[in-house]
């Protein structure tokens, strides 16, 4: 049972997740507007919604800003992003070898947690675009108003929010792999659907192409945050936690930059110079980031996850049985030896 305490607790944290979700996407939504005002490329205020959304790896975030000008020089964008990425990689490597590191690397060895790390972090990276690029495309390309824009990209919160109620009881059914595929493979066909749209396109597809994005996006998340922890050991659960909010926030984030990069290489590519092509190349390329998460999903064990279910998977009959005298590994890697069939 919560106690009031731990209520209220419970409740300051969620209004200030919400009131960050929601400036957020005021701030997105008048993006084109924004840099109108400032007489930029509405591209440009990228790298002012990173900085709105405090975040890491700054290096990085203004290299993909700087990519997203038109008439900077290559040189300095391919040192400056050289340079960030041979800091992270030094980092990485005193975190691994540190005795008491800030950020615990060591936990990414449990199959599961790395899944939810590496999977996920690309997952945030795809769902954190669409909300940037979307209303850049209404408003820029379709020609619509910012009140429209942000009424059709509110759809994305609304399939966020609906599939909620029915998550757990997915998970339960399903199993996580099952579950995950689906809603990677969900967001890889909404975010290519969405850049082969037009300002012809009807109305209702576009609504439902962004309705069922936001359920993707929904159901992927509560997959890879409830399957983080399923094997990990309470000794380490500190570690894992600590880990999984730095790479959510990071993710989060980078979204935007990412979103930047892949309009910005939309518009190098040769071919037709028009703006709805770029968003289009913009929309398949993280439609390709999403590929690889379903790759991952592929990839996760048909039983892992299955300690934090509440519904558990019958017992295998036949030759697939266990025996009382069978040892067997569990999803972590660990050796235990499996309870002795019962009679009957």
């Amino acid at each position: 049972m919560i106690d009031n305490s731990h209520r209220n607790t419970a409740l300051l944290v969620a209004g200030c997740f919400f009131m960050e979700n929601l400036d957020g996407t005021i701030v997105t939504t008048a993006a084109p507007n924004i840099g109108k005002s400032l007489h930029v490329a509405p591209t440009a205020i990228g790298l002012v919604i990173t900085c709105y959304l405090p975040r890491c790896l700054g290096g990085l975030t203004y290299t993909a800003h700087l990519i997203s000008e038109t008439g900077s020089r290559w040189v300095p964008i391919t040192a400056l992003g050289t340079a960030s990425a041979v800091l992270l990689a030094l980092a990485t490597w005193h975190l691994l070898r540190a005795r008491y590191p800030l950020i615990t690397l060591r936990t990414l060895r449990e199959p599961t947690f790395r899944l939810s790390q590496t999977g996920g972090f690309l997952f945030w990276l795809v769902v954190g675009s669409a909300p940037f690029l979307l209303p850049l495309l209404f408003q820029t390309v379709f020609g619509w108003s910012a009140v429209r824009s942000g009424a059709i990209v509110l759809f994305i919160f609304v399939g966020n929010i609906a599939i909620k109620p029915a998550t757990t009881p997915l998970l339960n059914r399903f199993g996580f792999r099952r579950v995950l595929l689906g809603a990677t493979l969900g967001l890889m066909v909404t975010v290519v659907g969405l850049g082969l749209t037009s300002a012809t396109t009807p109305l209702v597809i576009i609504v439902v192409l962004t309705l069922f994005s936001g359920v993707a996006r929904s159901v992927g998340l509560t997959c890879y945050s409830t399957i983080s922890f399923a094997d990990i050991p309470p000794e380490q659960m500190r570690d894992a936690n600590t880990l999984a909010a730095t790479t959510q926030q990071l993710s989060a984030g980078l979204g935007v930059a990412v979103a930047t990069v892949a309009l910005r290489l939309g518009g190098l590519l040769p071919g037709t110079d028009s703006p709805t092509r770029d968003y289009t190349i913009a929309f398949i390329l993280l439609g390709l980031i999403a590929l690889i998460t379903v790759i991952g999903a592929l990839r996760l064990h048909p039983r892992a996850g299955n300690s934090v279910r509440t519904r558990k998977p019958a017992e295998p009959t036949g030759p697939d049985r266990i025996t009382s005298n069978t040892v067997t590994p569990d999803l972590t890697g660990r050796i235990s030896p499996d309870t002795a069939d019962r009679p009957g």
